[in-house]
This record gives structure tokens, C-alpha cells and sequence, in this order.
């Protein structure tokens, strides 16, 4: 078992660095540094949903772009037809791909919060609902790109997932959080990001 999670590991951290998903990652790091930081300097009630908000967006985007885009790669190379001859059971390369993706992007959005981010931080809670969200967005990409079998089809239906996964981010944007939000599939991540800026209930 540990040698199939080994081999899992090694095989996606080559997909990421192969299909520039790490250069990627970098890229759209620096670019939230440079739009978040002038803004961390204005002190602001509202920062904190903010930082909240671009975390869930951008936690949204990632993996299910990530997921999707990589599922059709391997496919149209024919990985998964290997996959599905090897001994290793395949929910334990799709455990390894979340957990690998989710901890990817946590890592991504640890390092701006820690940059720009100078408030109290629950650490747990960040943590927590940064993995939530990778977790659920790797899933989702995965289950949007299966029937599909080129970019240009499943294009689409992808910003439609992201748009939903995201609904927890856009009400904090434009400061409406009507009940219903909490009850999003997303909206637990949500609370718990919110609760490593500010106290919740």
C-alpha cells in the first residue's frame, strides 16, 4: 500500500511540474501579493472578508481547473487505462490526487495569508478550510471532466461548478450573507476561513 501511494505521489508531482501547474501557481501568487498588499495596508473593517473571499474564489478555481485538465490529459494518453490494470485500488490514486491538489493550493494561499495578513489568525481554521475547499473543488473537477473527452466540451460546465463552488465568496463580496449561503455544500469552508480572520460564533 505504501509503495501505491508512493508511486501515486511521484506520478502526479511530475504531472503538476510537467503541465506548468507549478509555475502556474507561482504566477497567480504574485499577482495576489501585488493586488492584496497595497490593500492590507488601509485598515479597513472588512479586509478580513475580503482576504476570506479571494481565498474561496481562488480555492474554487484551482483545483477544479487542475483536476479537470489533467483527467484529460491522462485519458487522451491513455494513463488511465493503465491505472486501471495495476494492482492499486483507484479511490487510492484519487485519495492522493486531492490530497496532493488540496495541499498544493493550501500551500499557495498559507503563504499569502502569511505574507499579507498581519490580524490574529486561528492557524486550525485556515488550515481546515483551506483543505475543505481543495478537497471538494479536486472532487468536483474530477466528477465534471469523466464524461467528457476534450477541453472545449467540458469548458463550459467547469465555470459553472466554479461559479457555484464560489457562492460563499461572491456574498461576501458584496456584504450579503443571507442564511441560505451557510447551508451552501462550500459555506462550512467558508465559516471556517472567516473564523481564522475574526471570531465566529
Amino acid at each position: 500500500m505504501m509503495r501505491a501511494i508512493a508511486a501515486f505521489i511521484v506520478t502526479d508531482a511530475r504531472l503538476f511540474w510537467r503541465s506548468g501547474y507549478v509555475a502556474a501557481t507561482l504566477v497567480v501568487l504574485v499577482i495576489l501579493l501585488a493586488l492584496l498588499s497595497p490593500i492590507s495596508n488601509v485598515d479597513f473593517d472588512g479586509f478580513a472578508d475580503l482576504m476570506t473571499a479571494v481565498i474561496l474564489i481562488d480555492q474554487a478555481i484551482a483545483p477544479v481547473m487542475l483536476t479537470g485538465f489533467l483527467l484529460l490529459a491522462e485519458r487522451n494518453e491513455g494513463a488511465l487505462a493503465n491505472l486501471a490494470v495495476t494492482p492499486a485500488p483507484s479511490w487510492l490514486g484519487l485519495a492522493v490526487r486531492m490530497v496532493m491538489v488540496s495541499g498544493l493550493c493550501l500551500f499557495e494561499m498559507l503563504a499569502l495569508v502569511l505574507i499579507v495578513y498581519d490580524g490574529a489568525l486561528n492557524h486550525a481554521a485556515l488550515v481546515g478550510g483551506l483543505f475543505a475547499i481543495g478537497a471538494m473543488a479536486t472532487l468536483a473537477g474530477v466528477i465534471i471532466a469523466a464524461p467528457f473527452d476534450s477541453v472545449f466540451r467540458v469548458l463550459l460546465p467547469m465555470i459553472g461548478v466554479i461559479f457555484a463552488l464560489s457562492v460563499p465568496g461572491y456574498s461576501l463580496l458584496i456584504a450579503q450573507a443571507p442564511l441560505w449561503v451557510d447551508l451552501w455544500p462550500t459555506g462550512p469552508a467558508a465559516a471556517l476561513l472567516q473564523a481564522a480572520f475574526e471570531p465566529t460564533g
